[in-house]
């Protein structure tokens, strides 16, 4: 074990000096967290015109008029947490943008670097090399989900401060979290609400 924690070692230090491995995940994870408001909220802003007016978003009307929590958003509000919740499977892509980058570096990498061949002349095992390996895809991988969580948790936390992204919640709900400064009293509280509606 302790030569796949050496290996680990090694691909994290070469990972810290090519960070640029990293962007492809970083611009998916952005692109993928800015899309939904870019649709729910800039376009109808830019055009003038309300999403709960369209005829093809009626289904999303349909859909959460019948739960109890969503009964007291305003037909904009309801539609946009549709379209958020429509794209929510894309986040699942920064992790595996991330997965795919490091993999296909650390390979290409050692190739470059010239070190694969003095690598498999090391007395280590295939299973050794493959689990460093795939541990030094993992772990950047698991980090940037929890870092890509943290900013949503975030953007949630500022809507809610602010009564609302777009409307996503009610401005009373949004106010009955803030005391007297404006601080939020009950972060869970409004966290709950905020990820059961979307």
């Amino acid at each position: 074990m302790t030569r796949v924690r050496a290996l680990l070692a090694k691909e994290f230090a070469d990972l810290r000096h090519n960070p640029g491995v990293f962007l492809p995940a970083l611009l998916t994870a952005a692109i993928s967290m800015a899309l939904p408001f870019f649709v729910a909220v800039a376009i109808p802003a830019w055009t003038g015109e309300r999403l709960s007016d369209s005829s093809d978003l009626q289904v999303a009307l349909d859909t959460y008029r019948s739960q109890r929590i969503m009964q007291g958003l305003d037909p904009e509000a309801m539609v946009q947490a549709w379209i958020f919740q429509q794209f929510l499977p894309l986040l699942v892509l920064a992790p595996v943008a991330a997965s795919m980058s490091v993999a296909a570096y650390t390979v290409i990498g050692e190739k470059q670097a010239r070190t694969l061949e003095p690598l498999l002349a090391t007395p280590i095992t295939t299973f050794e090399l493959l689990l460093a390996k795939v541990l030094g895809a993992l772990i950047p991988a698991v980090e940037n989900v929890n870092r890509t969580a943290f900013v949503i948790r975030q953007v949630i936390h500022v809507g809610h401060k602010n009564a609302a992204v777009g409307g996503l919640c009610k401005k009373a709900d949004a106010l009955e979290a803030l005391d007297d400064r404006g601080n939020l009293k009950s972060v869970g509280d409004i966290e709950r609400k905020a990820f059961a509606v979307l």
